[in-house]
């Protein structure tokens, strides 16, 4: 499901894809006709979360999976913390808020799905997006991992933040070092 039309005829013209576009609300699936749904990197974009979810809901099968991954509120506020510490808060968007409208936790991702009629089954720590640099270099925005050499500053510290969040996991503490969020949702 793609609303974008532009991005749905990139989509089957370029990798031979099988598009509805559309709003996954609007798009008119039969109800119980999905085994899993993964929203990867849709679901901060969405002011309507909660009727989102109820339309995966509604099209999920009993027994079917949603996987839901999100940048990591925690660790935004992480960041916000830090750089603010260091000064240079205002060199960055931390919170990616010309484009991401809602921000979660996993206290707060729990809370959601809850009202919707879901529970989260397992949470994840996604490995770090690549490094944007390579994307100045190629065109292709994350496609191709940056070389090590050119943003070696960044990557480092992306994994071991990662790590650092890995361990909060292990621990079963909410995360705050891990960039990303990934939750695996049932029917309550």
């Amino acid at each position: 499901v793609e609303p974008s039309p532009a991005l749905a005829k990139i989509a089957r013209e370029n990798f031979g894809l099988k598009i509805t576009n559309s709003y996954f609300e609007a798009a008119g699936f039969a109800p119980s006709s999905f085994d899993v749904i993964t929203m990867i990197d849709v679901f901060e974009h969405v002011s309507n979360p909660r009727e989102l979810l109820g339309a995966a809901r509604q099209v999920l099968a009993d027994d079917g999976l949603l996987t839901i991954k999100v940048p990591n509120g925690n660790y935004n506020y992480l960041k916000q913390k830090l750089a603010t510490k260091m000064k240079k808060e205002a060199q960055h968007d931390i919170w990616d808020s010309y484009e991401h409208v809602v921000h979660y936790t996993p206290e707060t991702m729990a809370k959601m799905a809850q009202k919707a009629g879901f529970k989260v089954e397992k949470l994840l720590l996604p490995p770090p997006i690549h490094s944007p640099v390579w994307a100045n270099v190629v065109g292709h925005y994350y496609q191709y991992a940056s070389p090590f050499w050119m943003d070696w500053k960044r990557i480092t510290l992306r994994n071991l933040f990662y790590a650092a969040g890995r361990l909060e996991g292990a621990l079963d503490k909410s995360p705050h070092f891990a960039q990303d969020l990934m939750f695996m949702l049932r029917k309550a």
